[in-house]
């Protein structure tokens, strides 16, 4: 029978030094920032169950080009929304919150073109770069 992992059920596996969590951005059109910072909630207290000497980490999730906010699917208010809920969640369960977010928006507050995807969600190569030397910098 082939093994079906979670994310959950790996970690508690590897046992790992620190665990990062990016999770939110496609949820953002149809499940509500309320509903996803409980279910991350969730997460990070199963996975602390299971992983008690890992660090764990909340990254918030992107920002959304000004272009990809006027669609109306993902904006910049859900996202801001979401966000803030999340750094409420990490205080409250003692995880640390990390605001990737702020770190990629332009001057008007919006997903800057040096780092977004055509579709303004997804990140160019050179975002992740940014993203690893930010995490790196962040968790010394």
């Amino acid at each position: 029978l082939p093994i079906c992992y979670t994310s959950v059920s790996k970690a508690e596996e590897l046992q790992p030094k620190r665990i990062f969590i990016m999770l939110g951005s496609n949820g953002l059109a149809y499940m509500g920032n309320t509903y996803m910072s409980e279910q991350m909630s969730l997460l990070v207290k199963e996975l602390r169950a299971v992983c008690p000497d890992s660090y764990i980490y909340v990254v918030s999730i992107p920002p959304v080009t000004k272009e990809h906010d006027s669609a109306g699917q993902e904006t910049m208010v859900m996202v801001n929304g979401y966000n803030k809920l999340l750094k409420g969640m990490c205080e409250e369960v003692g995880v640390v919150f990390l605001d990737l977010c702020s770190q990629l928006e332009d001057s008007s507050g919006y997903f800057s073109a040096a780092y977004a995807e055509a579709d303004g969600l997804h990140f160019l190569g050179r975002t992740y770069r940014f993203m690893f030397a930010f995490l790196e910098e962040k968790t010394r």
